[in-house]
């Protein structure tokens, strides 16, 4: 798995977005990433076609692409031809300016205000011909978005796990101006309100969260000891039912125990030997 330096791990590179890229499987990209703690984002793509472009002939590799996505460096010394390069590369964005206060409500996580400011200045006649197919493309981009908020809301829904639906639907729900699947966000908000139990689904929600982000991070043993305390705590409810059944998922599958940093485990995509660990649920 390439690195890039520590120096631009910490954010050195002003003016420049930083990331990693690879085509290594999800597996040893997540135990990577488990045990260096990168900063910047690390993207994942299928093939070589990457590499090809970047006319990589050997790890790490470090590549500079200007705004208007020209490769203007690519080679092995990340300290000292890199930086060179990342200092004298033109800065900018790839992005109109107009879409400038758009992008900052986005990469605020408020999709809701990047999209009636998005609505509001193409109602306003103030985008130009040539941001038109930009406006247009993030428009798709925020609908589809929240529309995939609302299909994995229901599937949460279904799956019993009103928490997490609730957090999903929730800002779709009574968002201002609304998207096209803001009646429906609606729809499912007020059948999970009507719940008798709603409250406590809530609750023992946040705690199901936590158990997720213990298998996220493939601490499995603490994980199953979670979600096995949440279906004992919560038993008379969905959330309940949801947990004892994903305590159970993982012991089955031998994950208690799983060091990433194992080959055993990471080969065999459970517990070895060695490391499985008991747990009772």
């Amino acid at each position: 798995m390439p690195s890039l330096s520590s120096k631009f791990d910490k954010g050195e590179a002003k003016g420049a977005l930083v990331i990693g890229v690879t085509n290594e499987s999800l597996e040893l990209v997540d135990a990577w990433v488990a045990k260096m703690k990168p900063t910047y984002p690390i993207v994942v793509v299928q093939g070589d076609g990457f590499d090809q472009a970047l006319g990589v002939k050997g790890f790490p590799t470090a590549g500079v692409v200007d705004p208007a996505g020209i490769l203007t460096y690519a080679g092995y010394s990340p300290e000292t031809a890199f930086s060179a390069a990342a200092k004298e590369a033109t800065k900018g964005s790839i992005y109109p300016k107009s879409l400038d206060k758009i992008r900052k409500s986005l990469k605020a996580g408020d999709l809701s205000k990047g999209y009636g400011d998005l609505l509001s200045t193409q109602a306003g006649g103030k985008v130009s011909e040539e941001d038109t197919e930009w406006f247009n493309n993030f428009k798709v981009w925020i609908e589809e978005t929240v529309a995939t908020d609302v299909r994995l809301g229901a599937a949460e829904l279904e799956g019993g796990r009103i928490y997490s639906a609730v957090t999903l639907v929730e800002a779709v729900a009574e968002a201002d101006p609304p998207f096209p699947t803001t009646a429906d966000a609606k729809a499912l908000m007020e059948k999970m309100t009507a719940m008798p139990d709603f409250k406590k689904e809530m609750k023992g929600g946040q705690l199901f969260e936590q158990a997720v982000a213990l298998a996220k991070e493939q601490a499995y043993t603490d994980a199953v000891k979670k979600y096995a305390s949440i279906g004992k705590k919560y038993k008379d409810t969905l959330i309940g039912e949801a947990a004892s059944k994903a305590a159970a998922e993982l012991v089955e599958k031998g994950m208690p125990g799983y060091k990433s940093v194992c080959d055993p485990c990471r080969k065999g995509k459970k517990a070895c030997e060695k490391h499985a660990e008991s747990v009772r649920i």
